[in-house]
């Protein structure tokens, strides 16, 4: 019985010693595995945030610039200008028929710079807003608010091409947005390019 006893404890061990190895090895597969579904999963996040804000942020211009009576475009760097927008807003008449009220709106697009953590200025935003007051406000991409930590704690966005150039009733626009969350320390930042044209048929100026 002693002998059985020995014999039993000693294959136990034998066990124990072939498994442990077996088992650091599993673990470490696991969190590999674990860490590449992670990065992939924020790369493919990160991505779809930029894209949507690009989207986004062409179709508010487009839009707004179909329905122009006047645009204004103010150069701020090589790269990047402020839009100005005049338009008439919908409105009902007596009939509660749709006409064009005769109230004017106007809308500002206007980059919002600001210093990234090493002192280098970029533009962090595009603010869409009903005046230029010189302040900060009401940004429709890039971290919201734009001082503070974005709602998620990856994905956010700066402008690196926000342009206009206009040939009559015919606005072209040209918009770059590049991703500020850095996946992969050997792949460049990820950067998506819109260009478009909008004809301006109510322009006037």
């Amino acid at each position: 019985m002693f002998q059985n006893k020995f014999h039993s404890g000693g294959f136990v061990f034998a066990e124990f010693a072939i498994a442990l190895p077996l088992l650091i090895l599993l673990m470490g597969g696991l969190a590999l595995v674990g860490t590449k579904i992670f990065h992939a999963s924020r790369e493919q996040m990160t991505n779809y945030i930029l894209e949507s804000e690009a989207q986004y942020l062409m179709e508010r211009v487009t839009q707004e610039a179909r329905v122009a009576k006047s645009v204004k475009v103010t150069p701020l760097t090589k790269d990047t200008d402020k839009l100005e927008i005049h338009y008439h807003t919908g409105g009902a008449d007596d009939k509660n028929e749709i006409t064009v009220a005769d109230i004017w709106e106007t809308r500002f697009f206007i980059p919002h710079g600001r210093q990234d953590k090493d002192g280098q200025f970029y533009f962090a935003n595009i603010n869409a807003k009903r005046q230029d007051d010189g302040k900060y406000g009401h940004p429709i991409t890039g971290s919201i608010p734009s001082e503070k930590p974005n709602f998620a704690p990856f994905g956010d966005t700066k402008i690196t091409r926000f342009k206009f150039k206009r040939h009559g009733k015919i606005l072209h626009v040209s918009l770059e947005m590049q991703s500020m969350e850095v996946v992969d320390e050997d792949k460049e930042p990820k950067k998506i390019r819109l260009n478009t044209a909008v004809f301006m048929p109510a322009c006037e100026d």
